[in-house]
């Protein structure tokens, strides 16, 4: 219910249906701590989503996984707090997981912050040089600002590491 109202664009619901739930001393999983943060993220409630992941570990005993940690990075995001979601990365000792740097490209992209989209597709970059999508990602956003040549030595590094974009796969 609570993911439905999430994905919804009902974060306040979503929110609101989580509370009732541990007002009623339903103890909340990993699942459910997923779709709250969701929640949170679409409907920008960046210090609920903060204080649910602070009560996931430190309430409930519930060790974050990448999801978690990609939620809380898309949360920071979509509010347009790129160097938090930034600093959340290292600060919690997750710069090597690749998801979150997806997550944080997406961000920086639909921001237009064209500087920490570089930085963060180079980070993808070292983590994943077989991986296409952070190539593609930084390729169009050049593309966008009609920065051309910067998008041709993407596509020209890609061919030169025999990195192929899978056909009928969008990543925009």
């Amino acid at each position: 219910m609570i993911n439905s109202y999430a994905i919804h664009g009902k974060g306040s619901d979503a929110v609101q249906l989580f509370e009732l739930m541990l007002n009623q001393r339903i103890a909340p999983n990993e699942v459910s701590f997923i779709s709250v943060l969701t929640a949170c993220g679409h409907a920008g409630l960046v210090k609920e989503g903060c204080k649910y992941f602070r009560l996931m570990k430190q309430v409930y005993g519930i060790k974050p996984g990448v999801e978690h940690f990609s939620c809380m990075v898309d949360l920071f995001g979509r509010a347009g707090c790129l160097d938090e979601a930034y600093d959340f990365i290292h600060e919690k000792g997750i710069s090597n997981m690749s998801e979150v740097w997806k997550v944080l490209l997406s961000s920086c992209l639909v921001h237009k912050n064209v500087k920490m989209a570089r930085h963060v597709s180079e980070k993808l970059l070292q983590l994943q040089p077989s991986e296409h999508s952070p190539y593609i990602l930084l390729s169009n956003t050049w593309s966008e600002h009609e920065n051309w040549d910067e998008a041709s030595k993407l596509r020209g590094l890609m061919q030169e590491r025999k990195v192929m974009k899978h056909l009928g796969q969008s990543w925009t």
